[in-house]
């Protein structure tokens, strides 16, 4: 049994021991709620952000690609055509010099061209002999049997000469409104993906580099906002808690 100087005396010493671990404490958690707040609004600035950039990505993806696809389909044509001026000027010609002109042509290009008479005889083709192929005025030759009628053919498919999928544009070679025959441009599916994945692979490069950018922007407005929603949550917290008389600081 204590008595009441010797009680009094230890609950003081109570009291002095355990006060700056409270104080402590305290302030412990304090800092904590602090750098929690911070983090808090730092991910949410963050997912934002990501937000907006994938978005972004995948519309730029879009336009870029269909763009691509557009300007490939374009040229492809064209040269197409302009092909087609050039072996209608000097039209008819021997079959050797055709065949010649495919391959000097088209030698170091990623397109194949073929020059095919109107009784679907091979005359030239820059990739493989002309003399061993096969007639070219069948059913699964679509677009040159629209050439032969007069008008641009086009199809997607696999080629039986090569073993590979390719888009083939066909134009009719025409003098004194007669068709004479058809020249026809195939261009690989396989470039044409590849061009998809160099869109593809330049928006990822740039994503990663814009995912970089917005973790540095998302922390500075992080940095720049905790502290005053910070300091306005707390007081609402004091006058919540009776303290009528707590102030949020004024900022410029």
């Amino acid at each position: 049994m204590c008595t009441w100087l010797r009680c009094g005396k230890n609950s003081a010493v109570l009291e002095n021991t355990s006060r700056p671990f409270a104080g402590w404490d305290i302030n412990w958690r304090m800092k904590m709620r602090r750098h929690s707040f911070f983090w808090k609004l730092f991910a949410g600035n963050l997912l934002m952000m990501g937000v907006i950039l994938f978005v972004a990505g995948f519309f730029s993806y879009r336009y870029l690609n269909a763009n691509y696809q557009r300007d490939s389909r374009e040229n492809q044509g064209r040269l197409a055509r302009i092909t087609k001026l050039y072996f209608q000027r000097d039209w008819p010609r021997l079959a050797g010099q055709i065949d010649a002109d495919c391959k000097r042509l088209f030698a170091n290009r990623t397109m194949r061209l073929t020059v095919i008479a109107d009784d679907g005889r091979v005359l030239g083709d820059s990739q493989a002999r002309a003399a061993t192929m096969e007639n070219h005025r069948t059913d699964d030759r679509p677009e040159v049997l629209q050439a032969l009628k007069g008008q641009a053919g086009r199809d997607i498919r696999s080629s039986e000469t090569l073993g590979s999928q390719f888009r083939y544009f066909a134009e009719p070679i025409e003098k004194g409104g007669k068709i004479l025959g058809v020249v026809r441009l195939a261009m690989p599916v396989r470039a044409i993906a590849e061009g998809r994945n160099v869109i593809r692979n330049a928006l990822t490069w740039a994503a990663m580099v814009a995912v970089g950018v917005a973790v540095v922007i998302a922390g500075m407005l992080s940095w720049m906002w905790h502290k005053p929603i910070r300091q306005i949550t707390e007081t609402a917290r004091a006058i919540a808690a009776g303290n009528l008389s707590a102030k949020a600081p004024a900022g410029g």
